[in-house]
């Protein structure tokens, strides 16, 4: 048995900051086109960030509720000339008096052209799924994390969005778009929105319901039909809660014509909540 005595080399607080600025990865950063966030600390280093080109990758003053930098990124626009663009994010890392910088390159893609759509009826009977359009219309009807626009034509679609851009449009308003052309279950919908511009408010909406005199014809609308989705229907209903999670169905006598869709406007779910076991004429969009 012999004993050997080693000496270990302790790390400097500069190594240490390196190492960890390193160890720092940013997801898809060759092919960034979404917003994203990034860390404000990192084993026990305080982290900030500086960005190359501001216009194009913002990243917040303050850290959110996760202690995260949130990014907000805005893509170069193919129309204007744009093109995929690499940007700089310098990150200085700090413990105690000692502070070294790393810098990370991600790539923003540009926006591809979209197809603009004049007739919602033309984007229904003639657009690819995920295909990138343009389309502007009016909003008649909101939801927590969207809205509904019409073209004035009698032609309808949903937009599916985040509830910070749901939130920036009021019924009445004329909104320009850009997105991917999607189905969720048989709803066809523009998602992924990477364009949303309010022009003008207040526009007459030009929607008029269709009455049912018997709700259970909801039954029967087919809705594999791409322009069914969005039209409004008056029906006369009795609301009733539901399952575990209390969720809200309305009944023509026995018969359950409808679920309420749990992002639906959460003033229209209370107004619903209070008339439940009791018979109410009502507007929903299907």
């Amino acid at each position: 048995t012999k004993t050997f005595d080693v000496t270990v080399l302790a790390e400097t607080a500069e190594a240490f900051l390196n190492r960890i600025g390193t160890s720092i990865i940013i997801d898809s950063s060759d092919s960034i086109v979404t917003d994203f966030e990034l860390p404000s600390t990192a084993q026990g280093a305080t982290i900030t960030w500086v960005s190359s080109n501001e216009d194009m990758v913002e990243i917040s003053a303050a850290v959110n509720e996760d202690g995260l930098y949130e990014v907000t990124v805005t893509r170069p626009k193919a129309e204007d000339g744009g093109v995929n663009t690499s940007v700089t994010l310098t990150a200085t890392l700090a413990i105690g008096e000692v502070s070294v910088t790393v810098d990370k390159s991600v790539r923003i893609i540009a926006e591809p052209l979209a197809k603009v759509y004049e007739s919602f009826e033309t984007l229904h009977n003639t657009a690819i799924i995920n295909e990138y359009v343009d389309l502007t219309g009016v909003v008649y009807a909101k939801f927590k994390l969207g809205y509904f626009m019409t073209d004035g034509d009698g032609h309808y679609i949903a937009i599916y969005t985040t509830e910070s851009n749901a939130s920036e449009v009021a019924v009445g308003d004329e909104v320009r778009i850009k997105g991917k052309y999607a189905v969720y279950n048989t709803l066809y919908q523009i998602s992924s929105l990477t364009f949303q511009e309010v022009l003008s408010s207040d526009n007459d909406l030009n929607v008029t319901p269709v009455v049912c005199e018997d709700a259970t014809d909801l039954l029967d609308v087919d809705s594999s039909d791409r322009l069914i989705h969005g039209q409004i229907y008056t029906i006369t209903v009795t609301p009733q809660l539901r399952g575990s999670y209390n969720n809200v169905y309305l009944f023509a006598g026995e018969t359950q014509v409808a679920t309420v869709y749990y992002n639906a406007s959460a003033a229209s779910i209370d107004a619903l909540e209070e008339v439940v076991g009791k018979v109410v004429t009502i507007d929903v969009v299907y």
